[in-house]
């Protein structure tokens, strides 16, 4: 069996012995991709090979060297031989076989625009059906650990506080952070952490009651996270951090006034927030419950 050295297209005089079984190599390489949830792209990367290259091969429409075809079995998972058998892929039985033959049979005969709209609208689809962080939002005392830590249990989900995640980093507690480095300190190491939280497995984020100050750092939970604001009166606030020991928020006097002054001005930071619930005089299991109502109701909304 001979393979031209060149990738770029089938040569006359092969292509009708070769058709069936470039065509059966594309069909298998696209079964095994999506086998394995890679995008294009990402399969190209992973084979050492060009976009433009493994496009045409799904295509059937090039003519692989041997070099190739060992890059691609191997990113794929699998072997030359199994790669190149002419025994068509297994297409899914029952009602994932039926649905999966409907779209199709939709999309036959179709003119290229609407393809182009329909391929637009499956990006657009499938870009907001991935999982994505939830990042509580808020001022210090509105509850987004505690709430965050429950929403990540009822949601079967890993729990991401940031706090106490810049504390690893650091070595130092917050009020250490703040008293030996300073503000400007802690806010860098809460930046890098948020960015290595967001490579993570999507989850629920607990930040920083100051994050969103920083421009860069709202812009990435904006881009890789469903925006949760818990909201608080201001007296209620105080309350909950005055219980929990923790008084740095509250060291300048007089308090509330210095405690609205700042929630003004981060204010307009959190309304960016995609769903936002008061906690004032509520159970962290309320403000769990009317969180997830939000959500289901943001998510029907959207697929209507």
């Amino acid at each position: 069996m001979h393979f031209s050295a060149r990738p770029t297209g089938l040569s006359r005089g092969n292509a009708t012995g070769l058709r069936p079984l470039l065509d059966g190599l594309g069909l298998r390489a696209r079964e095994l991709r999506a086998r394995l949830g890679l995008t294009l792209k990402q399969a190209a990367a992973r084979a050492g090979v060009s976009l433009r290259f493994l496009v045409q091969v799904e295509a059937g429409q090039t003519n692989p060297t041997l070099e190739n075809l060992v890059k691609l079995a191997s990113a794929l998972g699998t072997t030359i031989p199994e790669l190149l058998q002419q025994a068509p892929p297994r297409r899914p039985g029952g009602p994932e076989g039926q649905l999966r033959a409907e779209i199709a049979s939709l999309l036959d005969g179709r003119p290229l625009d609407q393809l182009v709209h329909v391929r637009s609208a499956l990006h657009a689809y499938f870009k907001l059906a991935q999982p994505r962080h939830l990042a509580l939002v808020g001022m210090r005392g509105a509850g987004k650990s505690t709430v965050g830590r429950l929403l990540a249990t009822r949601l079967d989900r890993p729990f991401y506080e940031l706090d106490r995640l810049v504390e690893a980093h650091a070595g130092l507690s917050v009020t250490e952070l703040f008293a030996l480095h300073g503000e400007a300190y802690y806010r860098e190491c809460e930046r890098r952490v948020l960015r290595q939280v967001i490579k993570q497995a999507p989850g629920v984020i607990a930040t920083g009651g100051g994050l969103v100050t920083n421009p860069d750092n709202l812009l990435l939970l904006k881009t890789h996270c469903l925006v949760l604001w818990l909201k608080a009166s201001p007296q209620n606030l105080i309350a909950r951090v005055r219980s929990a020991g923790d008084l740095r928020p509250l060291q300048r006097s007089p308090v509330l006034p210095h405690l609205r002054a700042l929630l003004r001005q981060r204010e307009p930071a959190y309304a960016q927030a995609d769903v936002a619930v008061d906690t004032t005089r509520k159970s962290p299991e309320r403000v769990c419950d009317e969180l997830i109502q939000a959500l289901a109701t943001r998510e029907g909304a959207q697929e209507r």
